[in-house]
Order: C-alpha cells, then structure tokens, then sequence
C-alpha cells in the first residue's frame, strides 16, 4: 500500500483499499481498524461536533467519540458497497472489538474497568452479526467468545471445520438462527503478564454460567462475582462462596493444563533497586 496524501485520514484510506477486494467472487475480509486506539486524532468536523456536547452529557473525550463516528462511517461504506453489488443479503457480517474502551477516554458504566483489564468492562464486548438465515433486530444475552467466530464463520460457509484440527470454540449458527441454545461450557482467560493499563494485573479466568472467577498470579488471591446480580463486580463473594470459588478453581487448573497453559515466570532481567523513569 503506498503512501497517502498529506491529511489522508487512516480510517478512510483503510476502507478505499478494502472496498478494492470485495467484488462478485466468494471472499474473506478481515479488517481491523487501527482506530479506536492512541494517539487520539479525530477529524477536526467531527472533533466540533462532540465538543459542542456540554462536559456533563459527554460519555468520555469528544477526540474519542469522534473517531468511533469514522469507523461507523466507514462500516458503513463498506455496507453500502454490498448492498449496491446485491451482495449484502449473501454475506455473513460480524462486527466486534479486541477489548473494551481506553481509560478516562470513555466511559463503561455500569461495567468496571477498561481496556487492558479483565473485569468485565476490558473483555465484555458488543458483537453484531448479520446475514443470511439471522434474523434482524434479535438479541441474545448468551456469553460467546472470540473462538466461537471461527467454527461458525466455516460452518456457515458451507465448510466444517477439519476433523483433525482442535477448534477451541464452537458453531454459533443455533443462537444466531434462534432455534437452540448453547450446550452449557465455561469460558477461560489466561493473562499471565503485567501491562500498563489501570486495574490490570496477571490472571487467569473462569466463567460459568453467571459465576466469574478471578485468579491473580502474582498474588494467590481469587475474586469471586456473580454477574446476574452484581455487574459491576463490587462484591467479591469468594470469601461467602468458598464451594463455588474451590469448584470453579479447580476447573480452571484442569483447564490450563489441559492446553499447557504458560505459566506466569519471575522476569530474570528484573531490577529491584531500579528507578521508575
């Protein structure tokens, strides 16, 4: 891809270059945007427009909201490629993030947390899917996670997944149709490494059904929340549900040494008397 023109906005140019790919051919677009990440460079129009919002109604930095409206505009070029090519109604659509929001730049009420976290409001994240035999405007609360794409993208498409291949997650296709539910699984996070990012810190998860597990590495401690009650996750009940938190554990130890989990290691380049810079 050669370089833009002086003022070329990155989030436009990414889409031109996309649209290139999508003709009448079956085809795979994978398309992260670079946006909505620092540094925050909004287009200045948008920029004004989010600006004008008094301080007191704003969900976090205007900079911010106006780059989310680029990647809205530029989805929506994409959608309107299709449709102008009769190509929407035969295309799955999923639309969905890596992680939740920058700190102070937005805000996740009622969620705690942020981006670079694992409470709910740094990997609870929205998901959009459309196309054919998903009906429009259906809603479902079931937990799925990122692995799940990848059996039910193939499924879909007319291709099962290889049967000498291990696919961690599973075929969406009966919530998405609405004619079944899931079989009941737990879902697991594995996070053994410090980042910069507030109220982050080394972990591993375990979610069933409503009860979320939290194990810190570096600290033999657990947090314990149920998310049907307490979304927010104030009220650490590992202490008033040691069954749970011991069932839960348990299984989440299975589960890392089931896929050979890596293991959190001390840093041999750690330097105690070191200053901060």
């Amino acid at each position: 891809m050669q370089d833009g023109v002086e003022g070329e906005y990155l989030t436009d140019r990414l889409t031109d270059d996309a649209l290139k790919h999508l003709g009448r051919d079956p085809f795979f677009l994978y398309f992260p945007y670079y946006a909505v990440h620092t540094p925050l460079q909004p287009k200045p129009e948008k920029l004004a427009r989010y600006e004008s919002i008094p301080a007191g109604k704003r969900q976090g930095k205007p900079e911010y909201a106006a780059m989310v409206e680029s990647v809205d505009d530029s989805v929506g070029r994409i959608l309107k490629h299709l449709e102008e090519n009769h190509l929407l109604e035969s295309t799955l659509i999923v639309f969905t993030s890596d992680n939740g929001g920058f700190a102070k730049a937005t805000d996740h009420s009622p969620l705690r947390a942020n981006k670079g976290s694992h409470y709910e409001g740094g990997i609870r994240v929205p998901m959009i899917v459309a196309g054919p035999g998903i009906q429009n405007g259906t809603e479902s609360a079931t937990p799925v996670i990122t692995h799940d794409l990848y059996p039910t993208i193939l499924t879909r498409s007319g291709f099962p997944p290889p049967a000498e291949q291990i696919v961690d997650g599973i075929d969406l296709s009966p919530v998405l149709e609405g004619t079944a539910n899931l079989p009941e699984r737990s879902l697991f996070w594995h996070y053994p490494h410090y980042n910069r990012h507030p109220q982050s810190a080394p972990v591993s998860i375990i979610r069933r059904g409503d009860w979320k597990l939290m194990e810190f590495l570096d600290q033999d401690r657990f947090e314990l929340y149920n998310l049907s009650t307490d979304l927010g996750e104030e009220n650490d009940l590992s202490a008033a549900k040691p069954e749970v938190a011991t069932s839960l554990q348990k299984e989440l130890s299975a589960w890392r040494e089931a896929v050979d989990a890596e293991p959190m290691r001390p840093n041999p380049f750690f330097n105690p008397n070191a200053t901060a810079k």
